[in-house]
């Protein structure tokens, strides 16, 4: 799949798929092995995926699913992936659902009404982030809505909602894909996701920081390669930041944090696959 260019017409989840099935593929036969094995090995016995407590996760999940169908796994041997218990409530959470049935591409799903979508991420889990809510609806109406609402709707609210002073790497980061999504100007976000690179060594999550740390980077690398950035002086500082966090199959945070987790495998991998 060719992700240079004029890539719009492929659906955002595919191109996140793309990149890490690049990221996974750039690792040797013997690392690949252990990422699979360390994949696979997170699957919660009643389905889905486990968080950090081992318990059934739908947010590790996402990342799971998202890892089981870039690195094409089979799970013939495991415990299936559709055991994961559907949340009752929740914004974030039924909106991670959506997005996991749309990755396992069951045929039997019944996606939601246009309108309920709008409910979902607009309407609860106040607590969270509107732009992040934002960037998990765009990725499920590129991936079950065809038309032209979202463009429309995305040109006309975008400009009129500024991020506040002051906001990480990864909202800067999900700002410019949501603009290069709308075919809105990104080169003013662009320079802004920049200035949280440290030389020599990855983006970090605040521009009063110092130290970077794995999901800024990945983030920030996803959405500058996305909206058509120059990554090669980036490359040599943000690859060897990445390879000083991997760990037997895994990423790190690289914020210190050393528990090895399927969040930031995914951020490692998608990571890498931008950079290939």
């Amino acid at each position: 799949m060719n992700l240079t260019g004029n890539n719009t017409k492929i659906p955002l989840y595919r191109r996140i798929t793309e990149y890490l099935r690049q990221g996974y593929h750039s690792l040797d036969d013997y690392n690949q092995k252990e990422v699979a094995a360390f994949v696979k090995s997170c699957q919660h016995p009643d389905g889905g995926f486990k968080g950090r407590d081992e318990r059934q996760d739908i947010y590790y999940s996402l990342f799971g699913n998202w890892l089981f169908a870039a690195l094409e796994l089979s799970d013939s041997d495991n415990p299936p992936l559709t055991g994961i218990k559907k949340p009752s409530a929740g914004g974030i959470d039924i909106l991670s659902s959506i997005l996991i049935s749309v990755l396992q591409q069951n045929k039997d799903y019944k996606k939601p009404s246009l309108i309920k979508l709008l409910r979902l991420t607009f309407c609860n889990a106040r607590q969270i982030s509107i732009y992040y809510r934002f960037f998990l609806f765009v990725l499920i109406y590129d991936a079950l809505y065809k038309g032209r609402f979202l463009k429309m709707a995305g040109r006309t609210i975008l400009p009129f909602c500024p991020l506040p002073g002051g906001s990480p790497c990864s909202l800067n980061a999900a700002m410019l894909v949501a603009r290069h999504e709308v075919s809105l100007d990104t080169d003013r976000q662009q320079k802004v996701l920049l200035s949280f690179f440290e030389e020599e060594r990855g983006f970090k999550s605040f521009i009063n920081i110092e130290a970077p740390d794995l999901l800024s980077t990945s983030t920030a690398l996803f959405a500058l390669k996305n909206s058509g950035a120059d990554l090669r002086i980036l490359a040599p500082a943000c690859l060897g930041f990445i390879q000083e966090n991997y760990s037997s199959g895994a990423f790190l945070a690289g914020n210190g944090d050393e528990v090895r987790d399927l969040e930031y495998t995914f951020y490692g991998l998608l990571a890498l696959g931008t950079l290939v």
